[in-house]
């Protein structure tokens, strides 16, 4: 039992990145798909789609680097909360 806990703890947080990784990609895509598509369109404005784009993708790509560095920290929590779970928590200090 001990171990289906910790696999379902650790499990969801890998499952967190990846589902992170491949919403990151898919909206890259698809503002650079737009982007090509715009500039394709009207190529006199070029520079203002171009600047629009990598503005676009660098606040998508912000999420992407913000979901990398909080999943980490799920771990130390997934351990403490399967802990508790179990019901081998130590007790508090005041209790």
């Amino acid at each position: 039992m001990d171990g289906l806990v910790e696999y379902i703890h650790f499990g969801t947080i890998a499952l967190s990145a990846a589902i992170n990784a491949v919403g990151v990609g898919i909206g890259q895509g698809l503002s650079s798909s737009a982007a090509v598509e715009s500039i394709n369109r009207q190529p006199a404005a070029r520079n203002e789609i171009m600047k629009t784009a990598i503005l676009g993708m660098a606040l998508i790509e912000t999420a992407a680097v913000m979901g990398t560095f909080v999943e980490p920290f799920w771990v130390p929590i997934s351990k403490v909360a399967s802990k508790h779970i179990r019901g081998r928590a130590k007790p508090a200090l005041g209790a």
